[in-house]
């Protein structure tokens, strides 16, 4: 199994240079988040977080350069917490709008986790996301098989079992 790849929707999604430190909460990004229908979708994604007892408000969300999150992700894996980590900063995002750019937001989130904070790492992280973006990665998830065309954003069930098969030689 390949580990997980970072992946922003690069400069044009996120937040202006100019307030990436800083982060904003806007709504002019959600279309570029979740596509041309972004409320549908968002009511949608919402709905399905709340059958799962979760909380999503991507209206109030902080969008800003999370290029140091993704770095932190990489961090916890190496520590062994990779996924409890994206968790909470998944957390940290869509319910408690905190903003994923700030340095000591991260590293109260690290704690949090357990994770031991570390400064290095950034350009490998820089480089695996335009690496990511150079694929033509638009959407996440996506799911890649040897050989196999990429899946981009939430197949279905049935899509992905004959994805799988077929990548094992089973049909």
């Amino acid at each position: 199994m390949t580990a997980p790849r970072s992946f922003d929707r690069g400069p044009t999604c996120r937040a202006a240079p100019n307030v990436a430190a800083h982060g904003r909460r806007q709504r002019a990004g959600q279309a570029c988040a979740f596509g041309d229908d972004a409320q549908h979708s968002i009511a949608r994604i919402a709905t399905l977080a709340a059958h799962e007892g979760l909380t999503f408000h991507p209206e109030r969300a902080v969008h800003s350069d999370t290029t140091q999150a993704h770095r932190l992700i990489a961090v916890a894996s190496d520590q062994g917490r990779g996924e409890d980590m994206a968790e909470r900063l998944f957390r940290a995002h869509h319910t408690d709008q905190l903003n994923l750019a700030d340095l000591p937001t991260l590293k109260t989130l690290a704690a949090e986790i357990g994770v031991g904070w570390r400064d290095d790492g950034i350009e490998r992280i820089r480089d695996e996301l335009e690496s990511t973006r150079s694929l033509g990665v638009h959407g996440i998830p996506i799911f890649q098989f040897e050989g196999r065309p990429a899946l981009i954003g939430a197949p279905s069930e049935d899509v992905l079992l004959t994805a799988l098969r077929a990548a094992v030689g089973r049909h």
